[in-house]
């Protein structure tokens, strides 16, 4: 944590609403009872809504990463130890490809190792199929609860523009 860093502050008695805020002084001591750090943060946006005694969590953003390859979290292979996805090359077939990844925020993963940006990352249907499994490539609106989404595993070609994307590290 540095003096100037972002910060992202949510309060229970004002749920869906989101302050801004900037890091203004970082104690020189870790308490070593709790090994935590008094960090003092001044609300930049929305500081009138705040009032004395209100519970608020608040989020420090400690690093950011641009033009970054993301997936999204529901690509990766579930109940697996490392982190993997299913990758369909250009004649439909299956492989499995261990990933390393950065930092993560909410469902947005970035793939430092394991992916090409052309690579066509299955999304759904992981369950179903495993190492050389034929596939039929489907293009399915993102969360489409379309009736006419077939049974087959999918692929989200259109992931592969996801280079350009930017990924933070928050820590509460």
């Amino acid at each position: 944590i540095q003096l100037g860093n972002k910060a992202r502050i949510e309060c229970e008695m004002l749920p869906g609403r989101v302050f801004s805020g900037v890091v203004e002084m970082i104690a020189p001591v870790v308490d070593a009872a709790t090994g935590t750090l008094k960090v003092t943060v001044r609300v930049t946006e929305g500081a009138g809504n705040l009032k004395p005694g209100m519970f608020c969590s608040v989020y420090i953003l400690i690093e950011t990463h641009h033009d970054v390859l993301v997936i999204s979290r529901r690509a990766l292979i579930p109940e697996t130890e490392v982190p993997e996805v299913f990758v369909v090359d250009d004649s439909a077939v299956v492989h499995r490809h261990r990933l390393t990844l950065g930092i993560s925020q909410g469902d947005n993963l970035e793939v430092l190792n394991g992916l090409t940006e052309s690579d066509r990352v299955v999304v759904i249907g992981q369950e179903n199929i495993h190492e050389g499994s034929r596939t039929r490539i489907s293009v399915a609106a993102a969360d489409s609860a379309a009736a006419d989404v077939p049974a087959a595993p999918q692929t989200r070609p259109d992931w592969k523009n996801n280079r350009g994307g930017k990924a933070g590290a928050w820590r509460k």
